[in-house]
């Protein structure tokens, strides 16, 4: 999956200050790319995304990482604050407005999945401790059609690991 496979997202910014003030204070799914369109390999093909998700208020949400309060290491503002300062990247953001948070976090789901289905992993900044990652694991599978979940269980029965942990 690459941004250019997101045609429902809004039109891509540069990260900003400016660009948090145009968030709207509603519940929605946030994604980040590097600017430039350089894909970076992932376990299976490439991928420009660096960061799929979800919030109550967008615009509140977005301003998180451009706080200098933000000094957790594994928070995503810290992390991509860090991108931004070192100049590592140049960051663009989209996000989809919903009517509602669950609307919002079944929406993230599908993406993670598709993500996921793509590339074996999730997006770099897409790390979670590993409860968190069971229990994102268990919504994205409750979150798939019937059709999906038996072609999910098919790809993970030929997986080269075969491991179950």
């Amino acid at each position: 999956m690459k941004s250019t496979d997101l045609i429902d997202v809004g039109q891509w910014k540069e990260w900003s200050s400016a660009v948090t003030t145009l968030a709207p204070r509603l519940p929605g799914v946030y994604v980040l790319r590097i600017a430039t369109g350089l894909s970076r390999p992932r376990l299976s093909g490439e991928s420009d995304l660096i960061y799929i998700g979800s919030t109550k208020n967008l615009r509140q949400r977005l301003g998180t990482p451009l706080s200098p309060r933000t000094t957790e290491r594994r928070d995503i503002g810290y992390r991509i604050r860090r991108i931004i300062e070192d100049k590592i990247a140049r960051l663009e953001i989209a996000w989809k407005e919903f009517n509602s948070v669950p609307n919002a976090r079944t929406y993230e789901s599908k993406l993670l999945a598709s993500y996921e289905e793509d590339h074996y992993e999730f997006p770099p900044l897409n790390r979670q401790e590993a409860g968190k990652k069971v229990r994102n694991a268990e919504r994205l599978i409750a979150n798939l059609s019937p059709e999906d979940q038996a072609r999910l269980y098919e790809r993970f029965k030929r997986s080269p690991s075969g491991a179950t942990s």
